[in-house]
């Protein structure tokens, strides 16, 4: 009986009954998405990804196919572009995007406001991504961005020792 019951879990996990929380992306471009955030409080998150690139895939599997990828919506209108398409080429070149994967924090400008390249693990990752993210609340009429340099951001593990605090 408990052996059938076994069976029965991993059949419905296989089938999809036990379905994982994802990123919800965004249909639009990157200034109706920009719009779309300042209207609602929020900031852009620009995920520019590819299907070869071995570190995207991590990074989908990691954080944007689980719990973390669902709470990012929370903050951020989620945008995606694979890196390949030509709907990614003007973002490529809007935001010089060298290195794969680079996830862009845009303000409600769509104004680069940070960016983390690469991926090695899930900690590191969120702990890259948590001074980018808007902060609420403090009595402010607004969102207050934590601001550092964008090339810092993208280094693994480098302190942002020259983080500023941006109200909007």
């Amino acid at each position: 009986m408990r052996r059938t019951g076994i069976y029965l879990w991993l059949c419905l996990c296989l089938v999809g009954g036990v379905a994982a929380a994802s990123v919800p992306w965004a249909s639009m471009d990157i200034d109706e998405a920009a719009q779309k955030a300042a209207s609602d409080d929020k900031l852009v998150l620009v995920y520019v990804g590819a299907t070869w690139c071995g570190a995207c895939r991590k990074l989908e599997a990691e954080i944007f196919d689980g719990d973390d990828g669902e709470r990012l919506a929370e903050d951020f209108v989620p945008l995606h572009y694979d890196a390949d398409s030509a709907a990614a080429a003007p973002v490529r070149e809007r935001y010089a995007v060298k290195g794969l994967p680079t996830v862009l924090v845009l303000d409600e400008h769509a104004e680069e406001a940070g960016r983390i390249v690469g991926f090695s693990d899930r900690a590191s990752w969120l702990a890259r991504l948590q001074p980018l993210r808007p902060k609420r609340g403090g009595g402010g009429d607004g969102l207050t961005l934590r601001m550092g340099t964008p090339g810092r951001m993208g280094t693994p593990g480098a302190p942002d020792a020259d983080a500023t605090t941006r109200t909007r």
